[in-house]
């Protein structure tokens, strides 16, 4: 609902699953957003869609995902975010968003990138959930880092790998450098450093693609925030339409890189979008986790994970992967199919336009 608020005025899409589902629990869903549009107009401009299951079965991230870019009708949408982690996006963000919108509105086929952090001190002091601003995020700056698997306190099911943290530190560290010389302007940027590893970048996820072993595309427990323009590079494609996540993916720490990688591989532009971030704190992450931390004002919160476990919290982010199932090959099959099909869909453009 935060999220929703620092959206102001502009449409937003909110897709949710409830599992072990009640009668009682989706009329208390329904009237909350109902008394949420009533109370405040900005809730209008949402669209909630939730989604029912009976039992406690996983259900895949990416197809929520998927259902919430068809429901957009807008040129740019600003997704990625991981509710589950507690991340808020920056106030300033829609006002950065709608800006860059403006500037590249005579391009098409552009996908920026903003960084996602995590800060281990409350920002607003003790119990306050708020967005936060980039003066704000100044003043915690040493007390934030762009690891969120960190902040997870839940059972690791896979080896560690530095494919992910490596990622969101590059990430990281181009919008630093933006807005270190574009917003606080602290220092001049360095345009062909900054262009050469934002390259860099780029060539990493590209080279993604070019891997012939399935296991390369495991593990990679950062969920990309992008805001994607639904103009495509070719004339009368739309992103929607050649760049969906794949519903069957279902864990949530495996394969998130390669939307990503298959939208550079088919010709968008990546860029940074300066200023705009999304952030998590202590309590955002305990709200996200069904509780109320118990933390003081503005001091590092040293027992988070503690607090988890007390409260009975210690899942896996790998329930509900098929990966450990008789499905293994199929999905190894799909992910293989996914990795080609820029390549394909690049062949058939080409031989239309001859």
């Amino acid at each position: 609902e935060e999220n929703i608020r620092c959206w102001s005025h502009m449409p937003s899409v909110l897709v949710i699953h409830v599992s072990g589902v009640s009668d009682s629990l989706k009329t208390t869903l329904e009237r909350r957003f109902l008394e949420r549009v009533a109370e405040n107009h900005i809730f209008a401009e949402t669209l909630v869609a939730a989604i029912f299951t009976p039992n406690d079965e996983a259900v895949s991230r990416k197809a929520l995902m998927n259902m919430a870019n068809a429901a957009c009708q807008t040129r740019w949408v600003v997704g990625g975010l991981e509710l589950e982690r507690g991340l808020i996006i920056s106030s300033e963000t829609p006002m950065f968003a709608k800006r860059a919108a403006g500037i590249y509105n005579g391009s098409r086929g552009i996908v920026f990138v903003l960084p996602a952090m995590a800060s281990s001190i409350p920002i607003h002091g003790k119990n306050e959930l708020s967005s936060v601003n980039l003066s704000e995020f100044q003043v915690y700056r040493n007390a934030i880092t762009h690891q969120l698997t960190a902040y997870d306190c839940i059972s690791d099911c896979l080896p560690d790998t530095d494919k992910d943290v490596s990622i969101s530190k590059r990430i990281f560290e181009l919008w630093m450098d933006a807005v270190d010389a574009e917003i606080i302007r602290k220092k001049k940027v360095n345009r062909v450093g900054f262009e050469t590893n934002l390259n860099r970048l780029k060539s990493f996820f590209i080279d993604l693609l070019a891997q012939d072993t399935f296991w390369e595309y495991i593990d990679f427990d950062y969920s990309p925030i992008m805001m994607i323009d639904n103009m495509s590079p070719l004339s009368g494609m739309s992103t929607k339409e050649i760049a969906l996540e794949v519903d069957e993916l279902v864990g949530t720490v495996c394969y998130n890189e390669l939307r990503l990688a298959q939208l550079l591989a088919l010709g968008y532009k990546l860029k940074i979008l300066t200023g705009a971030f999304v952030l998590s704190d202590p309590i955002s992450r305990s709200a996200a986790r069904g509780y109320v931390a118990q933390v003081s004002n503005n001091e590092p919160f040293d027992n988070e994970c503690d607090e988890v476990k007390d409260q009975q919290l210690d899942t896996s982010r790998c329930d509900g992967c098929l990966l450990s199932s008789d499905n293994a090959d199929l999905i190894e099959y799909l992910v293989m199919e996914e990795i080609r099909r820029p390549i394909k869909a690049s062949l058939l453009w080409n031989d239309a336009s001859i």
